[in-house]
């Protein structure tokens, strides 16, 4: 079989759900203090990044992918501004 076809079944994409928190946490953090792919420097604290996921779970819009039952990573979208011009425009993170 292919090895790359084997690696694939192994990930698990689902909806989030609030225990993933502080998995989704950790990633963001660890993006906020080695790269430059979050626009802040400030790492979210536990209860930063409960209320960050909740946010995204009232709207069905935060997706994890597990590998062994373990997060290994996330996706999540939601509106970019809140004024009009941007109402076509979405902030996306993978």
């Amino acid at each position: 079989m292919n090895p790359i076809y084997e690696r694939s079944r192994a990930v698990t994409v689902r909806p989030a759900r609030s225990g993933d928190a502080e998995a989704i946490r950790a990633i963001r953090n660890h993006a906020v203090e080695h790269s430059t792919a979050l626009w802040t420097q400030s790492p979210q604290s536990p209860a930063e990044g409960a209320a960050w996921l909740a946010a995204h779970l009232e709207r069905g819009s935060a997706f994890v992918a597990e590998v062994a039952d373990e997060v290994a990573g996330f996706a999540a979208y939601g509106p970019w501004r809140s004024l009009d011009g941007y109402r076509h425009t979405v902030e996306d993170s993978v």
